[in-house]
């Protein structure tokens, strides 16, 4: 596999390196347009207004963008989804170098009715981790045969998540669910590292109580257990600076827990003027960095690729270019300020190299060059129950959803509420409550 990274890498022009730094939305938005049409897959147009909405096609993302990974939150009965996801990898083959699509989504089942959430908190008052693995290898299974790769998932890493707050047992219940995705065809991505998700950061959660190397515990079995990718969370880490910015930080995931696969950022990395408050290990004052410095300071620290909606062109990244060309969209990426970084000397290339190649070794590791398309036979006969296989009816409530869906997941998912189920004693005749 090394061997292979080195050579397609060699390959690469700058600009598509670069492309591939990029983690973006299908479509350019956080949900795809659905039902697909034509122009949205095909057009090479880098926008197209629907219903007042804006989107890129994914053509023009593909080829034109050189984007490579996906964030592809849709919706959708199976045979819809794998469809749409084949399309995708059929343009991907068509670029000049055929570099198969990586697709990610925000939940760990998206096969029926669309995101349908895994009952995490479920597992943690369960404590049962033969039926976690089995149950999230089940899911894994029907999401690779869906198309899908990366499931943004574990979650429960997180001190105060769903897996409590015992860090030991956080450790063991990662380690079981990580390796259920690496062993059945997904990839994992381990989040947020390295504190809670949203607004409860690290430093405003940490106590005498709750120390750095309780925090560690869990992510050192998530690295242990093989997690293909972590996802960095929007805040700060040990510095005056936010995580992705923080070498200090990162370090001890790459160098301290020897992780070497893909770092990805948060989602939204720019909301608009690319912007950073803070200063970095070095003494590097954030505030006062251009563009093509912010991602090249991230570069520097571990990071591999860029949460965002989509592409913008140019290397004018001020409010008043965006008011004027992108007031419309929102988590724009800027590639032009890399290669231009690159160009005068700001951004070393190894360090693009260096991301790009975690990138693909990973679509190396998980077979997508040998075979990247999905089988609605196989898709069904793994997921689907005999009588929706024979006859694809209707999915229009909860209960057609469980009569569609494979038993054997029906059977574990009704396992676990029973498990999960907390009894609560009447001794004191508090019950029934009295009128009033």
């Amino acid at each position: 596999i090394d061997d292979r990274v080195e050579d397609l890498l060699s390959q690469m022009t700058l600009e598509e390196k670069v492309g591939s730094l990029f983690h973006a939305s299908t479509g350019g938005t956080f949900t795809s347009l659905y039902p697909v049409t034509e122009e949205f897959l095909y057009s090479n147009e880098s926008e197209i207004e629907v219903n007042g909405e804006y989107y890129t096609p994914l053509y023009h993302q593909i080829i034109s963008d050189y984007n490579t990974v996906f964030l592809h939150n849709v919706n959708g009965t199976p045979t819809e989804q794998l469809e749409e996801n084949n399309i995708i990898q059929e343009i991907g083959e068509s670029s000049r170098l055929g570099i198969p699509i990586t697709l990610s989504c925000d939940r760990s089942y998206n096969t029926w009715g669309g995101m349908v959430n895994m009952s995490n908190y479920a597992f943690g008052v369960a404590h049962d981790d033969e039926l976690l693995y089995d149950l999230v290898a089940q899911y894994s299974k029907e999401m690779r045969a869906l198309g899908f790769h990366i499931p943004f998932h574990t979650y429960g890493v997180e001190i105060g998540s769903w897996y409590g707050d015992e860090v030991n047992y956080i450790a063991e219940m990662t380690a079981t669910e990580t390796s259920a995705y690496e062993d059945n065809g997904v990839g994992a991505c381990t989040k947020h590292y390295f504190a809670r998700g949203g607004s409860s950061i690290y430093s405003g959660s940490v106590s005498a109580a709750n120390l750095l190397d309780s925090w560690m515990v869990g992510w050192q079995s998530a690295v242990d257990a093989g997690t293909s990718y972590i996802m960095l969370n929007n805040g700060h880490g040990l510095n005056d600076c936010d995580v992705m910015y923080d070498s200090e930080t990162l370090g001890i995931l790459r160098d301290d827990m020897g992780y070497d696969g893909v770092i990805v950022t948060d989602w939204p990395l720019f909301l608009g003027e690319p912007s950073a408050e803070g200063t970095t290990p070095e003494g590097e004052d954030l505030t006062a960095m251009s563009t093509g410095e912010l991602y090249t300071t991230m570069l520097e620290a571990g990071v591999d690729q860029f949460g965002c909606f989509f592409m913008a062109d140019g290397t004018d990244t001020s409010q008043e270019y965006i008011d004027a060309n992108y007031s419309h969209r929102t988590q724009t990426a800027w590639p032009d300020t890399i290669v231009a970084a690159v160009e005068d000397g700001t951004c070393d290339i190894e360090l693009i190299d260096r991301a790009v190649s975690r990138t693909l070794r990973n679509k190396f590791e998980m077979g997508l060059f040998e075979d990247p398309y999905g089988s609605a036979e196989e898709l069904l006969s793994l997921a689907a129950s005999e009588a929706y296989q024979q006859d694809q009816f209707e999915l229009t409530t909860i209960d057609d959803i469980y009569a569609a869906r494979n038993e054997e997941t029906n059977e574990m998912e009704i396992r676990l509420q029973t498990e999960s189920t907390v009894l609560l004693k009447n001794d004191n005749d508090i019950l029934p409550l009295e009128d009033g």
